[in-house]
C-alpha cells in the first residue's frame, strides 16, 4: 500500500509540465528581488542621506504641482523684469526731458507709479496709479511724468491705488507763468494733454516757451506749440500742450 501512494506521486510529479517548474523558479527569484528592494526602499530614514530623499520627493511631486510652480515662478520673473524695465524707462523719460526742457533736475522725495488707467479711459481726463495710501500718496500731490512734467493732481487716494485730472482737462481755468517772459497770463484747460491762452499781441511769446503754475515754478505743465493773431484783434490765440505725451506713459513719479 505504501509502495502504491509513492508510485502514485512520482507519477503526478512526472506529469507536471517542465515549463510550470522554470516558471516556479522565475517567481521565487523575483520575489526575492522584490523583497531586497522593498527593504531598501523602507530603510529608516537615518540611514537615507538627504539627496536621496529630495531625490524621491521630486520624483513623487505630481507633474501638475510642477507646471504650477514653474508658472508662478515665470509669473514672478515676468514681473521683476517688467518692474526694472519701468526704472530704466523713467529714468530715460527723466534723461529725456531735462535735456528738451533744458530744465534742472529737482530733488524731491518721490514715489513712483505705473499708470493703470490713461486718460483716454475716461471722458474726464483723469489718469489712475497702481500706488495709494499704503505708500504714501495723499490727496494733493503731484503727478510727475518725467523729471518735471506736472501733468495732473491726485484728488482720489485708496490704500493700493489714486487718480487726478489732468490739468489740462477742460475743467481747468487759472493762471499761467511764462518762464522766459516771468508774466503770469490766464490759461484754459482744453482737454487732451492741450491748453488755450488768450492774452495780448504785444508780448513776445514764442514757440517752445515753457509755462508753469503759480506757486510751483519748478513744474512746467504746458509748451507754446503755436500762435494765432488777426491784425484786427488786440489779443493773440496761444495754443500749448502738456510737455509730454500722457497716453504713451507708463510710469510717473508722485511728489508732496
Amino acid at each position: 500500500m505504501i509502495y502504491s501512494m509513492q508510485s502514485r506521486k512520482k507519477s503526478l510529479l512526472s506529469r507536471i509540465p517542465i515549463g510550470w517548474w522554470i516558471f516556479s523558479v522565475l517567481v521565487i527569484i523575483l520575489a526575492t528581488v522584490f523583497h531586497n528592494a522593498l527593504f531598501r526602499i523602507f530603510t529608516p530614514i537615518h540611514d537615507v542621506s538627504v539627496d536621496v530623499i529630495t531625490t524621491v520627493v521630486d520624483s513623487a511631486t505630481p507633474k501638475k504641482v510642477l507646471l504650477t510652480r514653474q508658472r508662478q515662478l515665470e509669473e514672478k520673473n515676468s514681473a521683476l523684469t517688467a518692474q526694472v524695465q519701468g526704472i530704466q524707462l523713467l529714468e530715460d523719460e527723466n534723461a529725456s526731458l531735462r535735456t528738451i526742457l533744458d530744465y534742472p533736475k529737482i530733488v524731491t522725495t518721490s514715489v513712483t507709479a505705473r499708470i493703470v488707467a490713461k486718460p483716454s479711459q475716461s471722458v474726464y481726463d483723469r489718469v489712475g496709479i497702481d500706488r495709494g495710501s499704503a505708500d504714501g500718496v495723499m490727496v494733493g500731490d503731484k503727478i510727475i511724468a518725467g523729471e518735471n512734467g506736472y501733468i495732473a493732481t491726485i484728488d482720489q487716494v485708496s490704500p493700493h491705488a489714486a487718480s487726478g485730472t489732468l490739468v489740462s482737462s477742460s475743467s481747468f481755468k487759472g493762471d499761467a507763468v511764462i518762464a522766459r517772459l516771468g508774466i503770469t497770463v490766464p490759461v484754459t484747460g482744453k482737454g487732451s494733454g492741450n491748453f488755450e491762452l488768450h492774452i495780448p499781441r504785444d508780448l513776445d511769446v514764442r514757440d517752445g516757451d515753457l509755462m508753469t503754475i503759480p506757486g510751483a515754478p519748478d513744474y512746467v505743465f504746458g509748451v507754446i506749440k503755436s500762435i494765432q493773431f488777426d491784425e484786427r484783434d488786440p489779443y493773440q490765440t496761444v495754443l500749448a500742450r502738456t510737455p509730454v505725451n500722457v497716453q504713451e506713459l507708463k510710469f510717473v513719479r508722485i511728489v508732496k
